[in-house]
């Protein structure tokens, strides 16, 4: 019992630290490396082999594999995090913040009633959660944001490129 608590301690204590550094990155206005978010799916990968599921690895994960664009692996393990965190007897990750991750992936979609469904979910769970309330009042202007984003990193229509031009205009960019 003891090395398997060891191991489960060195393997969040990792996990931790990964999250850590990318939150110091941010703080700092800085992107965080690449890297530093395939180390993360390698580091939760391998607590989930060798200590068993946890909420908190699969949260991390999916946290990752969403920064990278894997939408369908993060969704995956989101809903793992929060099946898993239903059963633990002692989770470190809220489940409110599991939803309100899921969320997140869900406004980036453009998937309006899913993020709603999850913000108020994350609400339910912990009322003093300020930054799910927050995303709950302003969803449909983070949708748009989230949709601009894409239209701007990736214009496919005639109408997008009219976004784009919009936004070149009003930033004074147009050459």
């Amino acid at each position: 019992a003891n090395v398997k608590a060891m191991a489960e301690y060195t393997c969040n204590m990792a996990m931790i630290n990964l999250e850590r550094q990318n939150a110091l990155d941010l703080m700092n206005l800085k992107t965080p490396p690449p890297s530093r978010y395939d180390a993360m799916i390698a580091k939760t990968t391998e607590c989930i082999n060798t200590v068993g599921p946890s909420a908190l690895a699969y949260n991390y994960r999916a946290e990752a594999y969403f920064t990278k664009g894997n939408i369908q692996a993060a969704l995956a393990d989101f809903e793992t995090a929060i099946s898993t965190h239903k059963t633990e007897k002692s989770p470190i990750v809220g489940l409110s913040e599991i939803y309100e991750s899921r969320a997140d992936l869900f406004i980036r979609a453009g998937e309006r009633a899913k993020a709603e469904a999850d913000l108020r979910e994350a609400v339910r769970l912990d009322p003093s959660d300020y930054t799910a309330k927050d995303k709950l009042d302003n969803l449909d202007r983070k949708i748009a944001e989230e949709r601009k984003k894409s239209i701007l990193a990736n214009p496919r229509t005639a109408q997008d490129f009219i976004v784009v031009g919009n936004d070149s205009w009003n930033r004074g960019k147009i050459d």
